[in-house]
């Protein structure tokens, strides 16, 4: 790969020590592993000679950059400016079919999942983040949901970490489940392994130092069109305890019914 400028930010051309560890524990999932890629930090192009082409021919290369990325120019969702337009939207079925195909790649087939049949798993995400303000716990609202609807529907509530589990494990519990919650920021990204019809419950800190809420990687999490996504404060009150418990029953009588 050759390096462009200007660089991407918080890409690997220019923290690749940051990558590696990250590249080889994903590249299973795009069919591949680290010992059979380069990259622009092992590899160097370079043309001798006077006369130079702007045109370079390779027997086997690729070039471009994907569509899919968490939100394109922008930010984040830092600043209100960040959703003042869409990256993704209308690739709902793009994102679905990638998932697809990454899933096939470590083995999981992706056709055996459902969640239209009881017991329905309910996963919290917990810790999922290394930020303190986004490293939350989920005990009292997995209480709550045991204690308001163990009774009226059958439920599996189910707290991980998933940092402690291998991918393949966390690709096989989410891809099962049937509402994933977790707080928005990289950990979330985990949700794109959900099945069809499933509810993602994203958890946001509803100020930063912009003073807005942010709503991270909103822009792709909110245009996967084969789930719901709802968004929650990280610092509920009561009312949101009961907003929560009765969004998630909404849930389960929706997919009770797919």
């Amino acid at each position: 790969r050759m390096n462009v400028e200007p660089t991407m930010w918080a890409s690997c051309q220019t923290q690749y020590s940051k990558c590696a560890p990250i590249i080889e524990k994903f590249y299973p999932l795009l069919g591949t592993d680290i010992q059979k890629v380069s990259t622009q930090n092992d590899t160097q192009f370079e043309i001798q000679g006077e006369k130079k082409s702007k045109y370079i021919c390779a027997p086997n290369g690729a070039a471009g950059m994907g569509m899919l990325t968490d939100h394109g120019l922008k930010l984040h969702g830092w600043i209100p400016e960040d959703y003042e337009t869409m990256h993704n939207h209308g690739r709902g079925a793009s994102v679905y079919a990638f998932r697809n195909w990454m899933m096939e790649n470590i083995g999981i087939a992706p056709e055996t999942k459902k969640i239209h049949n009881a017991p329905y798993k309910i996963v919290f995400s917990t810790a999922s983040s290394s930020q303190q303000n986004r490293n939350m716990t989920f005990e009292k609202h997995a209480q709550l949901l045991e204690e308001k609807l163990g009774s009226k529907y059958n439920i599996v509530v189910i707290e991980v970490v998933l940092s402690q589990m291998s991918l393949e494990d966390q690709i096989e519990l989410v891809s099962g489940c049937s509402i994933f919650i977790t707080v928005c920021g990289g950990g979330a990204l985990t949700a794109m392994f959900l099945p069809k019809g499933a509810a993602l419950f994203a958890y946001f800190n509803q100020g930063n130092k912009y003073g807005t809420p942010a709503r991270l990687d909103w822009d792709l999490l909110n245009n996967m069109g084969y789930i719901r996504s709802h968004w929650l404060p990280t610092r509920p009150g009561e009312h949101d305890f009961d907003a929560f418990v009765k969004l998630v029953d909404h849930e389960l009588d929706v997919i009770s019914y797919e």
